[in-house]
């Protein structure tokens, strides 16, 4: 189990990368806007990461190389590589662009300081810019995983202290409805949590923590748990927006 603990911390990369700014403000106005009806979307997101973040994290383990090293190398004949390496480039080029898109504007609706956005902009470079320049990348993971232990503490705290209606809630996920006006909030909320680059994010850093086949099921657990963290958040803000706004 000690060694097992020791392994932590792929997951909370992916976990801590899909909790951010946006997928903040996404799920409040979802909560805000239809209460409880689209965490249905929220739990159908996290099964989809689970599957497409484990499936990426095994290439890497079993391969030793990053999911784009991979298809470089495997995918045959040269047409299919270069097509799929084009579509590959694109999805993270545009993928990444609108979701960090959305992290910025979500981090400027957070910091509602009489200071200009542009400012506001460069703060937040800056800001992202020192850890990811000087730190260490074990360093890194533990502070996202502690990061994510402090957001799920709060909301979840925050969701009991507001008392939520259970009945409703399990309803809302087991029974899918997309309510008039709700389907850009419904991707929205698909597309802040399952977010391409992040498969190739964890390909790479499992290659390199992960010794082999018999540490799969410890990448796993690990996976699961930072996923399973970062969908209580999310789960515990459209809650709480829901009673609260």
């Amino acid at each position: 189990m000690i060694s097992r603990i020791k392994k932590l911390g792929p997951g909370a990369i992916i976990a801590a990368a899909f909790i951010g700014p946006g997928t903040v403000t996404t799920a409040t106005k979802a909560g805000a806007q239809y209460g409880y009806t689209l965490l249905w979307a929220v739990l159908f997101s996290l099964l989809a990461t689970f599957i497409l973040q484990e499936m990426a994290a095994r290439v890497g383990i079993m391969s030793k190389m990053g999911l784009g090293q991979a298809v470089r190398k495997h995918l045959q004949p040269s047409w299919v590589r270069t097509l799929a390496i084009g579509l590959i480039i694109s999805a993270i080029f545009i993928g990444n662009s609108a979701y960090e898109s959305g992290n910025i504007a979500g981090a400027l609706w957070g910091m509602n300081w009489s200071i200009p956005k542009g400012v506001k902009v460069l703060m937040l470079g800056i800001a992202v810019f020192i850890p990811l320049y000087f730190g260490r990348q074990r360093w890194i993971e533990r502070l996202l995983f502690a990061l994510v232990l402090v957001m799920s503490a709060t909301f979840v705290l925050t969701a009991i202290l507001l008392q939520p209606d259970l009945k409703q809630i399990i309803g809302a996920l087991v029974n899918p409805t997309i309510p008039e006006g709700s389907l850009m909030t419904v991707v929205a909320l698909i597309g802040t949590t399952i977010v391409p680059y992040n498969l190739f994010l964890h390909a790479s850093v499992a290659s390199k923590r992960f010794k082999g086949e018999e540490e799969i099921s410890t990448m796993r657990w690990d996976t699961f748990l930072a996923i399973a963290l970062g969908g209580v958040i999310t789960l515990c803000i459209i809650c709480c927006s829901a009673i609260a706004l």
